[in-house]
């Protein structure tokens, strides 16, 4: 900011010298400045004052012997002028010595303006680049992200949660009916030698409590180990509280009815097209061979894996 106050009176300055000059110097005529030029003051008068006699220059005049001869083709160095007799122009050298240091100031102005400018690009550049490197940053970082929860959700569509182990509990196994003690809910643990049987055929439901909350992937599912009975399709439901459920959807927003089995004992794998988080799961059987029967397996991650 003072750098341009400085700037914005510079303009005005040189007109102010000339003006002060013009109104103030008394200018003498072309024979007194003619003779003020070749003044000695041993035989001359000072010719700006008109009222003192002054001779009349002759060349053979003797010259002062301190002042070196110059021959009348050779260019005049110039040296400034100054009086003390002439306050004005004392005025205006000391005006003209505050007007040169001026100018170097603003000469030091704008050579750091052009180096604060050039400082300006590099510094663009630099954040340039640095933006640069941080969205590159961040698209590796999605990258990363995307390949881990890839490797997760593999990893979840693989991973048993205990069913098939003993890791849930007998008392996670409930049922809307069951045919007889041999094929009570807690039978319907995966790739066991027992199943679950429902008293009738239509209209039943096996519901496990996984205990936690889980990020749930899929189901395996097998038929009756001993006998020709197995479930052919089949509907899910998911609840967090095990009062209020949810069948699941597929992508046209009907409910969802997996393929089940098509024997007694292979295992059918069946993966939800997106995870649901929940705690509870309920299986519904809906067409079957000979009757409904079942052992299977819940496939997901406790969601705690997730923090």
């Amino acid at each position: 900011m003072h750098s341009r106050a400085r700037m914005s009176r510079f303009p005005l300055f040189p007109a102010v010298l000339l003006f002060l000059l013009l109104t103030t110097r008394q200018w003498p005529d072309t024979q007194t400045a003619v003779q003020a030029v070749h003044y000695n003051p041993d035989t001359q008068a000072d010719p700006y004052r008109p009222d003192t006699q002054a001779e009349p220059y002759r060349p053979d005049t003797q010259a002062d012997q301190s002042a070196p001869y110059r021959p009348a083709d050779q260019t005049a160095t110039y040296t400034p002028y100054t009086s003390t007799e002439n306050p004005q122009l004392q005025v205006m050298a000391g005006m003209m010595e505050a007007m040169h240091a001026e100018i170097k100031s603003l000469r030091r102005s704008v050579f750091h303006m052009a180096e604060l400018k050039a400082f300006e690009r590099r510094l663009a550049a630099m954040e340039a680049r640095q933006a640069a490197a941080l969205e590159d940053l961040s698209s590796r970082q999605n990258q990363t992200a995307a390949r881990q929860e890839e490797r997760f959700a593999d990893f979840c569509r693989t991973r048993r949660m205990g069913m098939s182990t003993g890791e849930i509990p007998d008392s996670s196994f409930t049922a809307s009916s069951y045919y007889d003690h041999r094929f009570v809910p807690v039978n319907a643990r995966f790739n066991i030698n027992r199943c679950w049987i429902p008293r009738t055929p239509t209209a039943e439901w096996l519901k496990i409590d996984l205990g936690q909350e889980t990020l749930v992937y899929g189901v395996i599912t097998q038929g009756r180990p001993d006998y020709g009975q197995w479930t052919m399709t089949y509907k899910l439901s998911f609840s967090m509280d095990g009062q209020t459920w949810a069948t699941y959807a597929g992508t046209d927003g009907s409910d969802k009815v997996f393929q089940g089995n098509y024997d007694r004992s292979s295992p059918v794998y069946n993966f939800l097209h997106t995870p649901v988080t929940t705690r509870h799961v309920q299986f519904h059987p809906l067409a079957y061979q000979n009757y409904p029967a079942v052992r299977m397996e819940v496939l997901g991650c406790p969601t705690e894996l997730l923090d």
